[in-house]
């Protein structure tokens, strides 16, 4: 399942992550070990899911609170900065296992290596428009 979210800006891009989340714990996606394990990743690794273009990807293990496959996109109108990158859009991504993690991974592929689609997306105002440049994208 897919949810979309718009937010005028956020202090620290751990808002706009923490904001993913927590439509993905009301959905019944993950648990709010979810959030932990993403900030886990980013302190162990760095900032290895920026997508570039204004783009990140955050996710975690499945083993970190992963109930169900899905994916939250939270596009901020004012970007913030993520470790010296400014981004606009989190594709914060849960994936129970391989195959939904591809499937996932596909249709956020789809929209970020097209910059028609990339451009849409940045521009759009409702999360209606945003679930529709995702179906576009299966």
């Amino acid at each position: 399942m897919i949810y979309a979210e718009i937010m005028d800006g956020a202090a620290l891009y751990t808002e706009a992550i923490q904001r993913s989340c927590d439509v993905l714990e009301q959905h019944g996606i993950v648990t709010k070990q979810y959030y932990q394990g993403i900030l886990s990743s980013i302190s162990q690794y760095g900032g290895y899911f920026y997508l570039g273009e204004g783009v990140c990807m955050p996710h975690a293990k499945p083993e970190d609170g992963v109930l169900a496959s899905g994916l939250c996109i939270v596009k901020l109108n004012t970007p913030v900065d993520f470790e010296g990158k400014k981004v606009h859009i989190f594709f914060t991504l849960a994936a129970r296992d391989e195959s939904s993690h591809y499937t996932l991974m596909k249709q956020i592929a789809g929209v970020c290596s097209k910059k028609q689609s990339l451009r849409k997306m940045l521009g759009s105002r409702t999360r209606e428009e945003m679930l529709k440049i995702m179906e576009e994208k299966l």
